[in-house]
C-alpha cells in the first residue's frame, strides 16, 4: 500500500508540473545560426557591428572603379573629338554628335538600368556594365567609320548606365553610417579622377599611338579590374529587403571576417518591418508612384532640375575646354586659321592644360568630402555653386595668357563639379532602398540629357562669340544653385531609409 501511495504522489506531482515554455521562433531562415544568447539586430545595427575595414573597402572599390571608368570614358570624346574631325574631315555637327551620342543613350537608358538594379540586384548589373564599357572602348579604337564610332559610343552609353544607379546604391548600402558619407562623397571624387585620368592617358598615348591607341589604352586600364566585380557579394541591404536573410548573414560574415572583426559574426537578424499596404514596385512607373506615396515627389523633381542645370553648366565647360585652350580663348576660329587651329589640337601643351584642369576636380571634391560631414550637405553645395558663379565672372576679363586661363578654368571646373556631385549624394540619401537605384539613375540620366544639350549649344554659341558661352554657363549654374537652396532637408548624420 505504501508503494502505491508513493506512485500516486509522483503521478500527481508529474501532472501538476507545467510544461516548459517553447522557445520563440527563429527570425532567421538559415539553420546554422544558433539563437541561445545570440543578439538579434536589425540591418542597420548589423552593418554597424560589422564595421569598416579591408573587406568593406575592397568591395566598395568595385563601385568606385565603375564610377572612374564611367567618368573617363564619357569625356573621352571631348579629348579626341577635334582630332577625329581633322582625320576624317568632319563638320562641327558631326563632332557634336560624336561627343554627345554616349550621353544621349545614357540619358535614355539609365533609368531602365537603374530599375534593373532594383529588381535583380546591384552586382550583376555592375558586372555587365563594366564589361560593356571595356568592349565598346576597345572596339572604338578599331573602328573605321563615323557610323561605327557612333554605334559604339551608344553601346558605351548603355553600359555606363549602371554607374548612376546600381554602383552608387551599392556604395551607399555596405558601409556603416560613420563611413557612409565618406563613401558617397568619394562618388564625386571617382568621377573627378576619371576625367583627370582620361586627360592623363591622352597625354602619354596620343603622341605615340594616336587617338585610336588612346581609346584602346583607356579601356585596357579598366579590364584588369574585372575579377573584383566577379568576387564582390550582393548588397546586404538589398538582400535583406528582398527577404534573403540567409545570404545577408553570409555576406555580413564574409565582410566581418575580411575586416578582421571576429566579434561581429555571432548575431541574428530581426525580421524587416512589413507594410502590407505597399507592394514591391515591378517597373519604373510603380517606383515613381511609390515616391508619391512617401511624399518625396517634390524633392525628386527638385533634384532632377538641379541636376539638369548644374550638369549643363559643367559639361559646357568640358566640351569647349579644348577649344578654349586651342584658340587662346580670344581668337575665334575662322576659315583662314582653321588648319592652324586643327594642327594645334595635337600639341602636347593643349593636352597638358587639360590634365591640369582635370586635377582641379579631385582636389575640390576632396575638400568637399571633409566639409559635408562638418557643416552639412546644403551649406557645402550652396557655397560651391555660388563660388562657381563668381569665378565664371573672371572669364569675362580673360586675356590670351595661358596661365590665367588655366587657373581660372580649373577653379571653375572644381567648384562646378562639387555642385553637380551634390545631386547624386542627395538622390541616394533622401529615398528608400526600393527606389534608391532608380532615383540615382534618374539623376544620372538628367546629367546625360543636359550634356547632350550642352554639346550642341556650346559649339553653336562659341562659334558666334566665346564670351556668350561664359554667360550661358553662369546663368545655368546660378539656376542649379537655386534649386539646391530649395531642397530644405538635411541628411547629415542620418541612417539610410530601408
Amino acid at each position: 500500500m505504501a508503494m502505491l501511495e508513493d506512485c500516486d504522489e509522483k503521478t500527481q506531482l508529474t501532472e501538476k508540473t507545467p510544461d516548459p515554455p517553447s522557445p520563440p521562433p527563429s527570425p532567421l531562415t538559415n539553420d546554422d545560426m544558433p539563437l541561445g544568447n545570440t543578439p538579434q539586430l536589425d540591418i542597420d545595427e548589423a552593418i554597424e557591428t560589422v564595421g569598416c575595414g579591408p573587406g568593406t573597402t575592397l568591395f566598395c572599390s568595385a563601385g568606385y572603379i565603375f564610377i572612374v571608368a564611367e567618368g573617363a570614358e564619357l569625356v573621352a570624346m571631348s579629348v579626341v573629338g577635334l582630332m577625329v574631325q581633322c582625320e576624317w574631315g568632319l563638320s562641327t555637327g558631326w563632332v557634336s554628335a560624336l561627343m554627345c551620342t554616349a550621353h544621349l543613350v545614357h540619358a535614355l537608358t539609365t533609368p531602365l538600368v537603374g530599375d534593373l538594379g532594383d529588381r535583380f540586384g546591384r552586382k550583376w548589373i555592375m558586372l555587365a556594365g563594366v564589361v560593356g564599357i571595356v568592349v565598346s572602348g576597345i572596339l572604338s579604337g578599331l573602328c573605321s567609320g563615323v557610323w561605327q564610332l557612333i554605334f559604339l559610343r551608344g553601346l558605351l552609353g548603355v553600359s555606363s548606365g549602371a554607374g548612376g544607379g546600381p554602383a552608387a546604391s551599392y556604395i551607399s548600402e555596405l558601409p556603416p553610417l560613420k563611413y557612409r558619407t565618406i563613401g558617397l562623397s568619394c562618388l564625386g571624387l571617382g568621377w573627378a579622377i576619371g576625367t583627370a585620368l582620361s586627360s592623363a592617358v591622352a597625354y602619354f598615348t596620343i603622341g605615340h599611338f594616336g587617338w585610336r591607341g588612346y581609346l584602346i589604352a583607356l579601356s585596357l586600364v579598366f579590364s584588369v579590374t574585372l575579377p573584383i566585380f566577379l568576387l564582390m557579394p550582393e548588397s546586404p541591404r538589398y538582400d535583406f529587403k528582398k527577404g534573403n536573410k540567409k545570404r545577408t548573414i553570409q555576406t555580413l560574415k564574409k565582410v566581418a571576417y575580411m575586416n578582421c572583426n571576429g566579434k561581429a559574426v555571432g548575431f541574428a537578424l530581426k525580421a524587416p518591418p512589413v507594410d502590407s499596404s505597399t507592394e514591391e514596385p515591378s517597373n519604373i512607373y510603380l517606383r515613381y508612384k511609390m515616391l508619391e506615396n512617401t511624399d518625396s515627389t517634390q524633392e525628386f523633381w527638385l533634384l532632377v532640375w538641379c541636376t539638369i542645370f548644374n550638369a549643363f553648366a559643367y559639361m559646357t565647360l568640358i566640351w569647349v575646354a579644348p577649344r578654349f585652350m586651342r584658340d587662346g580663348y580670344c581668337e575665334p576660329e575662322t576659315p583662314e586659321n582653321q588648319e592652324d587651329k586643327m594642327s594645334c589640337t595635337f600639341d602636347k601643351g593643349v593636352l597638358f592644360d587639360m590634365v591640369v584642369m582635370g586635377i582641379a576636380e579631385p582636389i575640390a571634391t576632396s575638400i568637399a568630402i571633409v566639409l559635408v560631414d562638418r557643416v552639412g550637405r546644403r551649406p557645402t553645395f550652396l557655397t560651391s555653386g555660388i563660388l562657381a558663379v563668381i569665378l565664371l565672372s573672371l572669364l569675362y576679363i580673360c586675356t590670351p595668357s595661358s596661365i590665367y586661363l588655366i587657373i581660372t578654368s580649373s577653379l571653375v571646373r572644381g567648384t562646378m563639379a562639387v555642385a553637380g556631385w551634390s545631386t547624386f549624394l542627395l538622390a541616394i540619401e533622401l529615398f528608400p532602398t526600393s527606389v534608391r537605384s532608380f532615383t540615382s539613375s534618374v539623376a544620372g540620366a538628367s546629367f546625360s540629357g543636359a550634356s547632350v544639350a550642352a554639346s550642341f549649344a556650346s559649339q553653336a554659341v562659341y562659334n558666334y562669340h566665346p564670351q556668350l558661352v561664359v554667360v550661358m554657363m553662369q546663368v545655368t549654374c546660378f539656376i542649379g544653385t537655386w534649386f539646391i537652396y530649395l531642397l530644405k532637408r538635411e541628411t547629415m548624420g542620418q541612417q539610410l531609409q530601408l
